[in-house]
């Protein structure tokens, strides 16, 4: 049923919001009052870019449906199998056979093996001046993945991506505030102890966290520009998402939002399903079904459309300005704007990124890897359903028989070893023409020798072949050694692609976005713990030695450098083999021409990051501070005369002051 456009200005609510004073201060001169000309205005705006992007997102919806059954395993029963389940729940019907859950496996765990390896995101000065400011700024953000769990937020992007097509984050940057409890001293100056005064328990308001977030949007609840491909979302003129909530969450956000929202109070009585967004169906999602209790007249539950336009503000009404400006606008309940201000990001950029492994380029949505083998998959739970079905029929023993010579109440009695007795007039004459079985035949016995076949395919297409799933080929002759490595190479080239391109697409704008926020926003001094990259930079800049250095007290100030992206080296350790390199590195340290020319230590260094060892500078040797020379006699008395060197005894009367 296609969605119905409601006009603001039909609703019969203007003369309630003409009562209703709540005091609210809004952006200077914009009359936001619900059912105000601009407000109404703005409803407008946002609904009609609304019904846009939903009637893309809606044309998929049956397919991502199917999608997650086949992932689920859940197969809606017919009448005649949910009467086999009620008589005897033991027995087998139809069923999903998770064909298409162990591919999505394998391509997941190759993503988190490839990117979730710490840091995240690497950065690096664009000069000699910024490698220490770049360094700093790739630890701190390292800290904030850690604090916000960003690589869980990576994992359900990407498999979103495998199964709509795309997966859509909101990187934004979160300040945490949160009373406590702080003991002070009493008295002028805190001296109160000095003169017997007890110390006072106060409670005050702290921010206890600020970083970057990485919120994941549901496929089903974006709102994307359909003028512009899926993985281009910096070229939108808009782009949103619908945000699922309850009221008490948004007057928080009132709360500590220091009017950037407003509006708020006037959703109070939003209950029984009138605060939802017409963008959203009941049936839309699998999950939706799943989660009927969020659906319960008791809750107060919420949809606000979140939205950022590319808008003229003098055309908006918004401002005098006549150039484009990046706004953000929120809508509630399809008919209260609780939000509308200028983005205001150092980066000028959406904050969401997109994506898209199996774009072509140019197309709004896209077909997901594992929409391509659906058909297969089907194909495959239909064999063994039908095999299931067969068996069930057969084992049932039908028979026909003659309702005149056998006795029927005999013949329904399902128990083995039962006694099936003739009628009276038929004793004596024999059983004979009286009962006969049905002959019993597996009409669907190829169906499962067939299944191993489509499997395969399946397998090719994705490029989940069975080496990368850790499973070898069996038959034929022995697999070299040879052999496996080489097919695994292969296999995991096919995978570097796709990681490749959603690397640049999604990664790469995360990265900037967390970057660009951490030197925008960031106010607090941070501890870092200077290990890896950073290591190596500081040892280099200033001398220091492994182990030598620690924690770092950081300033926000210390971030403030030019940068630039590091994109992850997928292919070369996708293709390295580590026994190929630990024999390299034997035979370059047994030769000492090769060890000149070669750093030894760093190409064993790798090797062991290779072979899975990555705290492996954990067990570097700290240096000896003190240095030795040899120096020749003659040499040594002459600089002992020129004062560059003295006696190590007069060194130490010198330092001592004896």
């Amino acid at each position: 049923m296609p969605n119905i456009l409601v006009d603001p200005n039909s609703r019969d609510t203007s003369s309630s919001w003409r009562s209703e004073r709540f005091g609210y201060k809004y952006p200077p001169g914009l009359d936001l009052r619900p059912g105000s000309l601009l407000h109404n205005r703005l409803v407008s705006e946002v609904l009609q870019r609304a019904r846009e992007s939903r009637s893309v997102i809606q044309k998929k919806e049956d397919a991502w449906n199917k999608l997650e059954r086949s992932l689920t395993a859940y197969v809606p029963l017919s009448e005649a199998e949910q009467r086999v389940k009620d008589n005897d729940s033991r027995k087998p019907v139809s069923i999903v056979v998770p064909v298409t859950y162990a591919a999505l496996e394998t391509l997941l765990t190759y993503w988190v093996t490839r990117f979730l390896q710490p840091p995240y995101f690497k950065f690096k000065g664009t000069g000699p001046e910024d490698a220490v400011g770049a360094a700093l700024l790739e630890a701190v953000i390292w800290n904030q993945c850690v604090q916000s769990k960003v690589g869980l937020s990576l994992y359900t992007m990407w498999r979103d991506a495998f199964v709509y097509g795309f997966g859509v984050t909101a990187p934004r940057w979160e300040a945490v505030w949160a009373k406590r409890s702080l003991w002070r001293a009493a008295g002028p100056l805190g001296l109160g102890s000095l003169l017997g005064l007890k110390s006072k328990k106060e409670t005050i308001r702290q921010l206890v966290y600020e970083g970057n977030v990485l919120e994941n949007i549901d496929p089903y609840r974006y709102l994307p520009d359909p003028n512009v491909p899926i993985q281009d979302v910096q070229r939108s003129e808009h782009v949103g998402w619908i945000h699922r909530t309850h009221y008490p969450a948004l007057l928080a956000l009132e709360q500590a939002s220091e009017g950037d929202m407003f509006n708020v109070q006037y959703l109070r009585d939003r209950k029984s399903g009138v605060g939802r967004s017409q963008f959203i169906s009941a049936s839309s999602s699998a999950r939706d079904r799943l989660s009927t209790g969020l659906g319960s007249s008791e809750t107060s539950m919420l949809d606000v459309i979140y939205m950022y336009v590319n808008l003229i503000p003098k055309e908006w009404s918004l401002g005098s300005s006549v150039y484009p400006e990046k706004w953000l606008f929120g809508l509630a309940c399809d008919d209260v704007i609780i939000q509308a201000q200028p983005l205001g990001l150092d980066s000028d950029m959406y904050p969401i990124a997109v994506c898209a492994p199996t774009t072509d380029g140019y197309s709004v949505l896209q077909v997901s890897k594992l929409e391509v083998t659906y058909g297969l998959q089907e194909t495959i739970d239909w064999l063994v359903s039908a095999h299931i079905a067969n068996v069930r029929k057969a084992v049932n023993d039908m028979f026909i028989y003659d309702p005149l010579r056998v006795n029927s109440q005999d013949l329904r009695n399902p128990e083995p070893g039962k006694l099936i007795r003739l009628r009276q007039g038929s004793w004596g004459t024999g059983v004979e023409g009286a009962i006969k079985q049905f002959p019993v035949s597996d009409v669907t016995q190829g169906n499962i020798q067939n299944i191993p076949f489509l499997m395969d395919v399946v397998q090719r297409v994705l490029g989940t072949v069975d080496i990368l799933q850790g499973v070898m080929r069996t038959g034929g002759e022995r697999r070299s050694a040879q052999e496996a490595r080489d097919t695994k190479v292969s296999a995991v080239s096919r995978l570097d692609a796709s990681a490749m391109i959603g690397d640049m697409q999604a990664h790469w704008d995360i990265a900037k976005h967390f970057a660009s926020n951490t030197q925008q926003f960031a106010s607090q001094d941070t501890y870092i713990k200077a290990t890896g990259r950073l290591e190596e930079i500081l040892m280099a800049e200033y001398g220091y030695g492994p182990g030598d250095i620690g924690t770092l007290y950081t300033r926000p100030q210390d971030l403030s450098c030019n940068w630039d992206l590091e994109p992850a080296d997928l292919s070369a350790q996708a293709n390295e083999d580590p026994g190929a390199v630990a024999q390299l590195l034997a035979q370059g340290t047994a030769n000492p021409e090769i060890a000149q020319r070669v750093d030894m230590t760093r190409m064993f260094l790798h090797a062991a990051r290779l072979a899975g060892f990555g705290s492996v500078q954990d067990f570097l040797k700290r240096p000896n501070p003190v240095t030795t020379q040899v120096m020749q006699p003659d040499e040594l008395e002459r600089q002992q005369d020129a004062g560059q060197i003295v006696p190590l005894e007069e060194a130490a009367n010198a330092a001592t002051g004896a």
